[in-house]
């Protein structure tokens, strides 16, 4: 039971760290494709 809360919390946090990496890198891909397109 220790071992699944752990899992789900775990899952939960790096779902939530690759929501903040997409959120931040966003802007950055807008800023590429203006300047490729």
């Amino acid at each position: 039971m220790y071992a699944e809360r752990l899992r789900r919390f775990s899952d939960s946090s790096l779902r939530m760290s690759a929501k903040k990496h997409v959120t931040e890198a966003l802007p950055r891909v807008g800023e590429l494709v203006q300047k490729y397109a």
